[in-house]
């Protein structure tokens, strides 16, 4: 439905629900602000980044359009 309305009636904002809900928009950029190098972070902040960016990709993944 929302691909036809896209298509058909040049409807901007369901093209980009459809997208979105297809996955297939790019993920948008995550950013990392930090003072520290890498190399100065713990294996566990590390994994703690590395877990938080998971799971909010996790849940990106999981919003779908009905």
């Amino acid at each position: 439905m929302l691909y036809n309305k896209a298509v058909q009636d040049n409807d901007v904002k369901s093209a980009h629900l459809y997208l979105q809900a297809t996955n297939r928009m790019a993920p948008p950029t995550v950013q990392v602000n930090s003072d520290r190098k890498a190399q100065e972070l713990s294996d566990s902040e590390l994994d703690e980044l590395i877990a938080a960016l998971a799971a909010r990709e996790r849940e990106s993944r999981n919003l779908r359009v009905v």
